[in-house]
């Protein structure tokens, strides 16, 4: 069935939308490239010997390093869908792709990472941001809005025109080419269009990079929308938070709200429901509220 002149990490690759995926993706098939064949090399490596006992013999290897059983199954669905590409081009039969097809994630739980900032938080940081007038500053907090204020992931951020906005919403692009609005607070608002009164553009990035000049240049990268997150939780004094956690405290402060659970997970832009309820932090400060109540 080999056919050494084919790659089907490629052609995985080309199925796939998303460049974070695909980087994601990449260092997880060298990983097990360098385990199972001792190359890391796609192209060297002899996918006619993928199989059943090589994918379990790989799980059992990251098993024992003890890593999180999401991300074993995560390696394993992308085992798979390479699988299916080497069948689909001839490299491996269809009895040998079954079996690997069989093979299922592991089970378990594990405590949720991140937390939600408090509106206290929020605001805290709202009348730091007041205080200085820096381009930067404007800048980062505008980010930092539309992180907390309207869910955006952190590629969303850096990937946003100012053509994004339209009227009282954004109207973006997100994970999965799907398409969705976000409609904005007047706290989103503001801090927007505080930052586009000093931007002065009309299409085009609508977060650029700040030189120590004053000058402005290209869009931002997502180091850069890090690195803003980084300044604005410096500066407030509070314990380090993410980008990351900036999109739990949207979905977390909604759902304190009472807000309906489907209409979150459509401004998050989630195909699942469970992966929304994986955003909501208020179990945590329940159960911190709980232990508080115990009389020793």
């Amino acid at each position: 069935m080999k056919s050494s002149n084919i790659n089907p990490v490629k052609a995985y690759f080309l199925t796939i939308n998303s460049k974070a995926t695909i980087q994601s993706s990449h260092f997880r098939l060298k990983a097990f490239c360098l385990f199972t064949f001792s190359q890391a090399d796609f192209d060297k490596c002899d996918w006619s010997a993928l199989d059943y006992i090589k994918i379990l013999t790989y799980m059992k290897h990251q098993k024992s390093l003890n890593l999180a059983f999401s991300s074993v199954n995560v390696t394993l669905s992308i085992l798979k869908s390479v699988a299916m590409q080497a069948w689909q081009l001839s490299i491996i039969n269809i009895e040998n792709y079954m079996r690997i097809k069989t093979i299922r994630g592991i089970k378990g739980a594990r405590v949720n990472k991140g937390f939600a900032l408090s509106v206290d938080d929020v605001h805290l940081i709202k009348r730091n941001s007041d205080k200085c007038k820096r381009l930067v500053s404007r800048r980062n907090f505008a980010i930092f809005a539309v992180a907390c204020g309207a869910g955006l992931r952190r590629v969303e951020l850096a990937r946003l025109n100012i053509e994004n906005i339209q009227d009282d919403k954004l109207v973006i692009i997100g994970k999965n080419n799907k398409e969705r609005a976000v409609y904005l607070s007047p706290f989103v608002k503001k801090a927007l269009n505080d930052w586009l009164k000093v931007l002065n553009s009309e299409i085009g990035a609508l977060f650029v990079r700040i030189f120590a000049s004053g000058e402005m240049g290209e869009r931002v990268g997502l180091l850069s929308v890090h690195r803003a997150i980084e300044r604005i939780q410096e500066n407030s004094g509070l314990p380090r938070f993410t980008t990351h956690d900036l999109r739990r405290t949207f979905a977390t402060t909604l759902l304190d709200a009472n807000a309906d659970k489907f209409a979150v997970q459509r401004l998050l832009g989630h195909t699942s429901l469970n992966t929304t309820e994986r955003y909501d932090r208020r179990g945590d400060r329940a159960a911190k509220a709980a232990i508080e109540l115990l009389p020793f």
